[in-house]
């Protein structure tokens, strides 16, 4: 459903569908991991074959774009989260798992920041999709009785 919403959504600002040449790319990846026929199997695993696997793909990466283009500018750090988390969360998770020599924050804030970024655009996402979710109108197929 939440896919779905994203897709109208998409729709409604006109976001533009992704280059074909990458859901091609990310058949050859999945060719390139598998032997030919395992390749064929995983598809047939899933009940796809290449032309429908290569919508699916095309569908995500469009929903994964206009997301990451509508959001990412929404999700704002400030330095003092990147220097808490480093020192809440990264220190400690290394120091957990036994290294000693922790690496000085100047030389880790942009990874940090990153990790941040994709929390809060995380976060959006979910207040975005409750948005949406509360203002869509889902109709279920009615189950049929014997």
């Amino acid at each position: 459903i939440d896919q779905e919403l994203l897709e109208a959504e998409a729709e409604r600002a006109a976001f533009p569908p992704p280059d074909p040449q990458e859901a091609a790319r990310s058949l050859e990846e999945l060719r390139k991991r598998f032997p030919a026929e395992q390749a064929e199997k995983e598809l047939a695993r899933y009940h796809l074959k290449e032309p429908e696997w290569l919508r699916r793909v095309s569908r995500e990466q469009r929903i994964l774009a206009f997301v990451e283009d509508h959001l990412r500018p929404q999700a704002r750090l400030d330095s003092s989260q990147v220097e808490q988390y480093y020192n809440e969360t990264f220190v400690p998770e290394l120091r957990q798992r036994g290294q000693s020599e922790v690496p000085p924050l100047e030389q880790v804030d942009a990874q940090i920041e990153q990790i941040l970024i994709q929390r809060e655009i995380n976060r959006l996402l979910e207040q975005w999709l409750g948005q949406l979710r509360s203002h869509a109108r889902i109709r279920m197929p009615s189950e049929r009785r014997p």
